[in-house]
């Protein structure tokens, strides 16, 4: 057994509480024991404190206290009775120099307990729920033995590209970024004739993320033909559902593991070093698929029955509060067994309401994003057929909602064909708006109805006669959004 193998079995054997704490804190034998040691003796003066405390009190009262509850010296890590406390502050060696670490005790459970959609008893229950799960909720990332990524290629020449010039600033951050992998155990030196460069992307917030280009590589990699989830299926699954929960995993990828043959190809460059994965690294082609087929083999039993996921988002619905914490449990202990970590800043538990995809979902049903009808509603008049797909496209994200979509977007549609010349007429800056007002964009929309669309053309299908079938089909027509003599259908679709 490796060291790390080790100490891990030796944790496992500790002290719930103790252990949930070093999790993730030590990595070596030499830290173990004063880190322990240190970290034991906070808990024996909580204790004594907490003694002292509920003895002056159960002398104010005249008897003994008994609404702490519990045995005395039980440390279940309750959050709710240590006031503001969060973070534990403790001194540790990191390559032989001495720091200080800062562990966090609590406070994302404390976070995800106080954003709870629910009564003071749920809170506590659901607090409860999480602490019961520290190899699920913990900060350590998982690793999964059910699957593993490979990549195949065209052809086994291999690509290799130098590391591209970069700031100072950005090479400390790709330097601290290729530390951080190693010693999570995520990369490791290589000495692969394959070689991506490393780009950094912009975040949301202003920071930087770190990624390889594995554009050359992709290039050669055939597309994985899983079949990935259809959102439409998604939003129609939740109908009836009143407490909704979202699964964020802790760096998903870096919890599969690469193929042994396929490490090599994985390479990338630094500007002195040259580093491979050995986790599933972001950038690669099929990486979504192979994820996909992870989740879907984990979750094959709850899959459309409590729950559904989409990559590495796993969102639980149920149709009251008491059977969606049984639903969650069921969750906790598949993810259990396959070894995966969730990352709970990014969780949401026992919600009314969610953001889905670009779709709020509630009990009422399905409504869009604010912030997506207000992108729709401020866009630019287009300038060129690009800017004008671009429009489109994004409009159509929320086609569902406006009534006729089709007969809108049809003026606009018709700019696209070939042969034809710009012309913004003065027409075109009506048709434009039509789209935008979308007059259900903000009202909720009612899961069902696609299926009962499906059901009205199967009604409709059923009609014997061919004249009432055409009649039908023509009064209900702008129904489904169709106009015989649009501009944006063929010729043998407007003559069909």
């Amino acid at each position: 057994m490796t060291e790390k193998e080790i100490l891990q079995a030796t944790l496992r054997n500790c002290n719930p509480h103790l252990a949930s704490i070093l999790r993730g804190t030590v990595i070596t034998f030499d830290d173990l024991v004063p880190t322990g040691t240190l970290v034991e003796r906070d808990i024996a003066e909580e204790r004594a404190f907490w003694k002292q405390w509920q003895a002056e009190r159960a002398s104010r009262k005249g008897g003994p206290d008994k609404s702490s509850g519990g045995k005395p010296g039980s440390h279940s890590m309750a959050l709710l009775t240590r006031g503001n406390v969060k973070l534990l502050t403790l001194t540790v060696t990191l390559h032989s120099q001495p720091c200080e670490a800062i562990v966090d005790t609590g406070s994302a459970i404390k976070d995800l307990v106080d954003h709870a959609d629910g009564s003071r008893a749920e809170k506590r229950r659901l607090e409860g729920l999480l602490l019961n799960w520290p190899t699920v909720c913990t900060d350590v990332l998982g690793r999964t033995s059910i699957i593993k990524h490979q990549i195949l290629t065209s052809d086994s020449i291999p690509v290799r590209k130098r590391a591209y010039p970069v700031s100072v600033n950005k090479q400390n951050f790709i330097d601290e970024g290729v530390k951080a992998m190693l010693d999570k155990g995520i990369i490791r030196p290589s000495t692969s004739p394959w070689a991506a460069p490393v780009v950094l992307v912009p975040k949301k917030d202003g920071g930087m993320r770190f990624c390889v280009d594995y554009r050359a590589l992709n290039a050669k990699t055939p597309l994985d033909g899983f079949p990935m989830p259809q959102i439409q299926d998604i939003l129609e699954s939740v109908f009836g559902a009143t407490v909704f929960s979202t699964l964020d995993l802790r760096s998903g990828y870096w919890q599969v593991g690469m193929n042994e043959s396929s490490i090599q190809k994985t390479a990338f460059v630094t500007k002195y070093n040259q580093y491979e994965f050995v986790r599933l690294p972001f950038g690669l082609k099929n990486a979504g698929a192979t994820f996909q087929k992870l989740m879907n083999k984990v979750l094959q039993d709850l899959i459309g029955k409590c729950c559904f996921v989409y990559i590495d988002d796993i969102v639980v619905y149920s149709r009251d509060v008491q059977q969606h914490f049984q639903n969650l449990k069921k969750v906790f202990a598949v993810l259990e067994s396959a070894g995966l970590t969730l990352n709970l800043k990014k969780c949401k538990l026992v919600r009314k309401s969610l953001t889905l995809l670009g779709n709020v979902i509630s009990e009422e049903g399905i409504k869009t994003e604010d912030s997506k009808v207000g992108a729709v509603r401020n866009f630019p008049t287009p300038k060129n057929v690009k800017e004008l797909e671009r429009f489109l496209g994004l409009a159509g994200w929320y086609h569902r909602f406006i009534p006729h979509f089709s007969e809108r977007a049809a003026p606009l549609h018709a700019l696209k064909k070939k042969g034809v010349s710009w012309n913004w007429s003065e027409e075109m800056p009506c048709k434009k708006p039509r789209i935008q007002r979308g007059d259900n964009t903000s009202l909720p929309m009612p899961p069902g109805c696609f299926k009962e669309q499906k059901n009205h053309m199967q009604e409709v299908a059923s009609v014997p006669r061919r004249e009432t079938i055409c009649s039908t089909y023509r009064s209900r027509r702008t129904y489904l959004g169709f106009q015989p003599s649009s501009p944006d259908l063929k010729t043998y679709q407007v003559g069909y």
